[in-house]
């Protein structure tokens, strides 16, 4: 399954980029607007977290896969908010964060990931902190016209939409494994080349900086499987996902070993919890625009 949080990290690559396209860190705060406010996204709800019951099909048994998904994917949408933990052997700790709902589509995303910095997802806009630009959040507007602005928001909202992760269980062969401690317990093993698509974009590198080739690939992967497991709890809310892609190694594939070859535990948790999400202090925030040299925010 895709990081969720996985813009962060790449983020911490694009804004490396941009500071080395132009601008200093006084000359980028100056193209800011003095008019930002401090702005909240926040929720609470009187949700609370299920214990599994020992209801559901037989241990063993194979389930529609993608009704199973739909049904997943819909629980956990239906939460106002919630947090998330994720240990990824292609991250450096782990990484913590939340994710809030509003008014219609409306999504926010906060995360923080131990040495790269944090992500704030506000109402289509993110603001990213990294270690290139101490003190400061980097701002890529939703009305930018700059493509790699533009292309990073994209990424940004894939990831917190989910649906390409719920497409990628949805082609898959699911089992119920059977009712355990932490709750019901599912396998999952998904088409390689479906869980390729979701983790390798047309913006992936090489380990030498180069483009992927994502056909050859995908080529190279047919027939492949990755393992994917995940236990619901009695609302069918993901209690914990776990994504062991490993048996992946070893085919020579042209996108870097990390985005494909990796073992990550996610953990759900905090529903309903009140989650503030603020928009970083217009003093201490530098557009993205700006600093690629593209114009201003």
């Amino acid at each position: 399954m895709r990081n969720i949080f996985g813009s962060a990290l790449l983020a911490a690559g694009l804004t490396a980029t941009l500071t080395a396209c132009g601008g200093s860190d006084d000359g980028a705060s100056s193209t800011t607007s003095s008019t930002m406010s401090s702005k909240t996204a926040s929720a609470s709800s009187s949700s609370t977290s299920s214990k599994p019951t020992p209801t559901g099909p037989t241990p063993g048994a194979t389930v529609d896969a993608k009704a199973w998904a739909d049904t997943s994917d819909k629980a956990l949408k239906a939460e106002k908010s919630y947090r998330i933990s994720e240990v990824s052997t292609a991250d450096s700790g782990t990484t913590t964060g939340a994710m809030v709902r509003g008014a219609g589509d409306r999504v926010d995303l906060m995360a923080e990931m131990p040495g790269e910095g944090g992500l704030r997802y506000i109402d289509g806009n993110a603001y990213i902190q990294s270690p290139e630009l101490p003190g400061k959040w980097i701002k890529f507007d939703k009305t930018s016209t700059n493509p790699e602005v533009k292309n990073f928001l994209e990424g940004v909202r894939r990831d917190v939409d989910g649906d390409e992760d719920i497409n990628v269980l949805a082609a898959g062969k699911v089992t119920f494994v059977g009712d355990e401690a932490e709750g019901k317990h599912y396998k999952a093993q998904a088409p390689a080349d479906r869980f390729y698509e979701d983790e390798v974009d047309e913006d992936s590198e090489t380990e030498q900086g180069g483009p992927v080739d994502r056909k050859a690939d995908k080529a190279k992967l047919k027939d492949r499987t990755v393992d994917i497991d995940v236990w619901l709890d009695a609302k069918n809310r993901p209690v914990k996902v776990k994504t062991d892609s490993t048996g992946l190694s070893g085919l020579g594939l042209s996108a870097k070993t990390s985005d494909v070859v990796f073992v990550s535990t996610t953990t759900y948790s905090g529903w309903g919890e009140s989650v503030k999400i603020e928009v970083p202090p217009a003093a201490a925030t530098v557009s993205a625009d700006a600093l690629s040299g593209q114009g201003q925010a």
